[in-house]
């Protein structure tokens, strides 16, 4: 049984280190490896980038992703830094993975946590599996001689402010001791080595072993007193636990995921997140003459830590039981596989590197080629719009309507993320392109040039478009339901569609930036649709025009109709709408099929159409009756009553900032059948109601949900930005 990795585990870093025990693991579990994403693998596992996971999705096998973190931008804004756009494509690239793969297997809880917060959150098909190491080879060496303590540090070491602090704190340590320093230096860290070297108090003390082969790695633990792993914000360091496992105590911030790792095998101490200070030292300093203090007792400590819950063996079990494997596979007894798979599978781990390094040299200097030669302005400004899918629903047509009123003045692009299929009516007003991954939208958006992107609902076109440099990237929100469903770091402004989810939005992005305009609706399209009636005259007909899905509540208008059916027989449900074509979703209409069979040809399914408004204007009375939190300002209501037909609804969400309860609707409790009927009865019984609610209906739509009056506020909206 074949299982895909996307790196071979023969490079430097611990990503590299970590893939090359899990490979060696795995194979002593009886599985083959692979690098060739052609293979017949049963599962794959991507550890770091996301090259080919399009690809690997779209085969049967279980696809899992590990991911330690990400590039958050809290951590920016505390280093002073910028975040670049290579940081917003890997940002995007993670979330879409996140979004999409069978399992995330997370190196940490405090990692899910933020992952979660910033890119997306992922609710169900995950494991927290920490890092595990191998406890034969790391483990502790003979009883320590009578001599100074030393003081670790190990990995690859980057930015001045890690090499800076472990210095820092041995400067203000008053247990006489000795540094060792195991690791590559970058840039920064080679010049903080430099100048602690030169200092008459630090320098004698440092021992400096540059990168050291895996297999060496025991030796200079076994060598430490205490770790020292002065990183805020760690989501698993894979030398914490090599040290752990080596009964070497840890000192590091408790913020992060190496706290969950050390447990009490170690001291940990509060800081601010990524804040190295004076307050950062003076804690690490008191944590690590603890750690001196209480070296013996807390060496055992470390080890029972490791041996309890960071052994290899339970690791590549639980990874195995994540990915829908046996836990224990039986040695292959099938015969050798061809030559031409052997070589093709060889070749794969040949080019694997070459082909990762020379992807870098292309993106960089794609990067420089667009400094140097940025694109012409464009005729009119481009604004790009980001959905899952431009099928069939309110957001859709409200798109369409605002580009069809707004293209003498902008270019339209319609993306879509997840369905590919278009209705013929975005091509009319607009370019159309299914762009499902991060690379294949940021190169979209670059190769167009685009102004302005909007987005809906999902963070990873927010990163492909800021990874692309995109100027402007806007979101535009709902309901309560999703108006903080997306992290907002990197949005120039906010579009909500609700007054109420305003304090909401203002929780997580500056009030300032937010701007309120309704959805609208074209009244002199209204008015120039002719009316359809495909049923008789004398049926009162109650109807709902929206996708099918469980939060719509479309039960209810069937329940309705069985329980009025005796006093009102004229009575006729009508559904116009199917569930919805986005993967995964869950379709209902067969269920609803089934509740409403029983009533025979009171309850009608139209099917899914793309025009709804001549039907509407059949209906006499549109309804929404949806559950608490699945609503904004449903587009339903809004040509309901343009149309001027009498609306009832259940009050929830946003839903009240459209239709005032006897005013120009009719409101009724969420899942309350009872006040359903009645409503629909006082309606049936009332045809002067029904004409005042109506008219009543259509001033609203005329003061406050035009089109006219929606499309010159976005107008103005889009201005201010490109004139930034």
């Amino acid at each position: 049984m074949l299982v895909f990795l996307n790196m071979d585990g023969r490079g430097k870093g611990g990503p590299q280190v970590w893939t090359g025990r899990l490979r060696r693991l795995l194979e002593q579990r009886g599985y083959g490896i692979t690098l060739n994403l052609n293979d017949d693998w049963a599962a794959a596992l991507f550890i770091i980038g996301n090259e080919g996971i399009d690809q690997a999705i779209e085969r049967n096998g279980v696809v899992g992703y590990r991911v330690a973190n990400a590039y958050l931008p809290p951590w920016f804004k505390v280093m002073g830094q910028a975040m670049r756009p290579e940081h917003h494509a890997v940002n995007a690239a993670i979330a879409r993975a996140l979004e999409l793969t069978d399992v995330v297997i997370y190196q940490s809880q405090w990692g899910k946590e933020q992952l979660d917060r910033y890119l997306y959150q992922r609710a169900d098909r995950y494991a927290i599996i920490h890092n595990g190491v191998d406890l034969e080879i790391f483990s502790p060496g003979q009883q320590r001689q009578a001599e100074l303590p030393i003081l670790g540090t190990v990995g690859v070491l980057r930015y001045e402010y890690r090499l800076k602090t472990f210095f820092e704190v041995s400067r203000r340590l008053q247990t006489p001791h000795r540094l060792l320093v195991v690791g590559s230096l970058d840039g920064e860290a080679s010049e903080v080595m430099a100048h602690y070297r030169n200092d008459p108090q630090v320098g004698p003390r440092i021992i400096h072993q540059p990168y050291t082969p895996p297999e060496q790695l025991p030796d200079f633990y076994r060598r430490m007193s205490v770790l020292i792993h002065p990183v805020s914000g760690d989501a698993c360091p894979n030398t914490v636990v090599e040290a752990l496992a080596c009964g070497v105590p840890v000192v590091a911030p408790r913020f992060g995921g190496t706290a969950e790792l050390v447990g009490a095998g170690g001291c940990l101490f509060d800081a601010d997140p990524w804040v190295y200070d004076g307050r950062f030292l003076e804690a690490m300093t008191a944590a690590t003459e603890e750690a001196l203090t209480q070296n013996e007792e807390l060496a055992h400590l470390a080890r029972r830590r490791a041996e309890g819950a960071l052994s290899s063996a339970q690791m590549v079990t639980r990874y195995l039981e994540a990915l829908n494997l046996q836990p224990y596979a039986p040695i292959s007894t099938t015969a050798p596989s061809s030559f031409y798979r052997r070589l093709r599978r060889q070749g794969a781990e040949l080019i694997a590197r070459p082909r990762f390094y020379a992807a870098v040299a292309w993106r960089k200097a794609n990067h420089w080629y667009r400094r140097l030669a940025p694109p012409p302005p464009n005729p009119k400004p481009r604004i790009a719009f980001t959905l899952y899918d431009f099928h069939v629903g309110g957001i859709e047509n409200w798109l369409y309507r605002l580009a069809r009123a707004l293209q003498d003045e902008f270019d339209f692009y319609f993306l879509a993320t997840t369905v590919p299929d278009f209705l013929p009516k975005f091509k009319e007003v607009g370019a159309c392109a299914f762009l499902p991954s991060p690379v294949k939208m940021r190169v979209y958006l670059q190769k167009h040039n685009m102004d302005i992107v909007q987005v809906h609902n999902q963070r990873w076109p927010i990163d492909a478009s800021l990874a692309a440099g995109v100027p402007h990237v806007i979101e535009r929100t709902d309901g309560t339901r999703s108006c903080t469903r997306v992290n907002k770091s990197g949005l120039s402004l906010i579009i909500a569609s609700s007054q109420g989810t305003i304090p909401l939005i203002g929780k997580h992005f500056p009030a300032d930036q937010v701007r309120l305009i309704y959805n609208g609706i074209d009244l002199r399209g209204v008015d120039a649709t002719a009316r359809e009636r495909p049923w008789p005259e004398e049926c009162f007909v109650v109807g709902r025009a929206s996708r099918f899905g469980r939060g719509k509540n479309l039960s209810m208008l069937i329940e309705a109709a069985a329980r009025l059916r005796d006093r009102l027989p004229n009575l006729k449900i009508v559904l116009i709408g199917g569930d919805s074509v986005m993967p995964g979703a869950e379709h209902i209409e067969d269920e609803l099929r089934r509740q409403a069979a029983p009533l025979g040809s009171t309850v009608e399914f139209m099917g899914i159409v793309e025009n709804t408004l001549p039907l509407v204007k059949g209906f006499d009375v549109g309804t929404c009756v949806s559950s608490p939190t699945n609503e904004g300002i449903p587009n339903s209501l809004i040509e309901a009553m343009a149309c001027c037909r009498p609306v009832i609804s259940t009050s929830v969400d946003q839903i009240p900032e459209l239709v005032q309860d006897g005013t120009n609707g009719i409101l009724i409790p969420p899942g309350d059948v009872g006040a359903f009927c009645d409503a629909i009865e006082r309606l049936a019984r009332d045809p002067v109601l029904r004409q005042r609610l109506g008219e009543a209906g259509r001033r609203t739509i005329e003061e406050k949900f035009s089109l006219e009056r929606a499309a010159e506020l976005y107008a103005i909206t889009y201005r201010e930005l490109l004139e930034h």
